[in-house]
């Protein structure tokens, strides 16, 4: 569809959804959202994120589509009005992922906390917690209940420990999750999908003892 064509249909579109019509919402994100994560990777080449641009896109669309009343066509076509709106988004949600990594403590010493007790000295243990700022036995206290509700799951517990003491066989994490019968490619994929959840909930805590730390 050449452009001209995409600017008419557009508008099309638009006439449908403020005339209340059920098809046009579905249509509407069916005909244009690859043609906006297109319009926004061409703003942002040097980002090479197409994750965070299809959500951008579709975040675009859905408001769009929530309050059509909000675009007018004096000031510009549809597809330029959507465009800047998904770029718009674009740009926040680097500017929110870019402070999420910041406010995250390194994996590595997420692990050392988390494994205290069992494989560190206690003097080891004080200085690790009071790093991030825990250092009273209430904030120990509350620290340790912190973790047993992060993982409340028997079977994370069990694939925590394995990762904090540094296995890398893949059938050790099958036998926990109990996918030895599957080929060994699927145990792969699956034991990197719960490998990976848990480290991202790893660096969230880590994450909340940093913000906890700066607030004092």
């Amino acid at each position: 569809m050449t452009n001209q064509g995409q600017q008419e249909h557009a508008r099309q579109l638009h006439e449908r959804l403020l005339s209340g019509d059920p098809l046009a919402p579905v249509e509407m994100v069916e005909t244009f959202i690859a043609e906006l994560v297109r319009r926004v990777r061409a703003r942002a080449r040097q980002v090479n994120d197409d994750t965070i641009a299809l959500d951008a896109a579709t975040d675009a669309l859905l408001e769009y589509i929530q309050h059509p009343e909000r675009f007018d066509p004096n000031k510009s076509g549809l597809l330029t009005y959507l465009t800047m709106s998904a770029y718009g988004n674009f740009l926040n949600m680097l500017a929110r992922e870019s402070r999420r990594k910041k406010r995250e403590v390194p994996l590595e010493d997420v692990e050392h906390i988390l494994s205290i007790g069992n494989n560190i000295p206690e003097e080891a243990e004080d200085d690790i917690l009071e790093k991030h700022g825990i250092s009273t036995p209430d904030e120990k206290a509350s620290f340790h209940r912190r973790v047993m509700e992060e993982f409340p799951d028997h079977v994370d517990r069990q694939l925590l420990s394995l990762m904090l003491s540094g296995e890398r066989k893949t059938t050790a994490y099958s036998a926990v999750l109990g996918i030895q019968g599957s080929d060994v490619e699927e145990q792969r994929r699956l034991v990197k999908r719960h490998k990976d959840r848990l480290t991202k909930r790893l660096q969230r805590l880590g994450g909340t003892l940093r913000e906890q730390k700066q607030k004092r």
